[in-house]
This record gives C-alpha cells, sequence and structure tokens, in this order.
C-alpha cells in the first residue's frame, strides 16, 4: 500500500510517496515503545507514579529487601533530601548512590570480598596492609 502526501515547498506543491514508512509503521511502532515501566508508589502519604526501566525498579526492590523497608518508605527518604529536579532522577541517583557505596574497599570488607580477602591471604603485602588498615576502621 503506498500513501501519498502533497505539500508546500518553496512556493510549489510536490507529492511525495512515503509507502515504505506506511508499509512498515508496525516496525516503527515497536522501536518507538518505551522500555520505562509506569508504578503508582507513595511519598509522604501521597500517591505519585514514577517511570523506570525494569533494571533500576529491579534495584530499589534489592535495596528495599536490604535495609527492610519499603519502596515507598525509600521514595519518601529521598523526596524529603533530594536536590534532583524529579523525584525519578533522585531515585536513580539514590540507587546509584547505594550501590557504589558497597562498591569502595569499606563496602566489598564489610561483604567478606575484596581487599578484605587481601588481608587473608594472596596479594601483595602492600595489599595486605591496607586490607588490614581498612578492616581495624570499619570492624
Amino acid at each position: 500500500m503506498s500513501l501519498n502526501v502533497v505539500f508546500k515547498r518553496g512556493g510549489r506543491i510536490e507529492e511525495s510517496a512515503i509507502s515504505y514508512a506506511y508499509e512498515n509503521r508496525n516496525e516503527t511502532m515497536k522501536l518507538a515503545q518505551s522500555t520505562l515501566i509506569n508504578r503508582n508508589i507513595k511519598v509522604a502519604n501521597h500517591r505519585t507514579s514514577m517511570r523506570l526501566e525494569r533494571s533500576m525498579w529491579n534495584a530499589l526492590e534489592e535495596i528495599a529487601e536490604r535495609e527492610g523497608k519499603s519502596i515507598h518508605d525509600l521514595a519518601t527518604l529521598v523526596d524529603s533530601r533530594r536536590n534532583e529536579s524529579s523525584l525519578t532522577a533522585a531515585m536513580r541517583v539514590f540507587a546509584l548512590s547505594y550501590f557504589r557505596a558497597a562498591s569502595t574497599d569499606v563496602g566489598h570488607i564489610r561483604a567478606g570480598h575484596g581487599v578484605n580477602s587481601l588481608s587473608t591471604g594472596g596479594g601483595s603485602n602492600v595489599g595486605r596492609q591496607i586490607g588490614s588498615r581498612l578492616a581495624e576502621k570499619v570492624l
């Protein structure tokens, strides 16, 4: 099927066939669909919605489980302290910051791997010394 469009260009009328775009509109629609998932949440007992990627929702659920909180509790906390332009942006920054803190040397020691393993065997002497000092500060 062909769809012809009439438009004005430089004072003259032209007809242009855009059959490819029309015939492949379903494929174009698939590409345009969002990968964001919309969920309703409560922030300080007020209902709102947020659109986040599936992996971001999974990260927030994991954080909530680890901290013994609900996603609603996390959103309320983040909302009360946010500087970002939107709650959605603040939640993304919160999740990133949470996991960045866990990926530090101190975070690895608390989890029982990373630098801590250097202090209990393996690695260089310098690595063992750094691991021992960090472990003393944390533990």
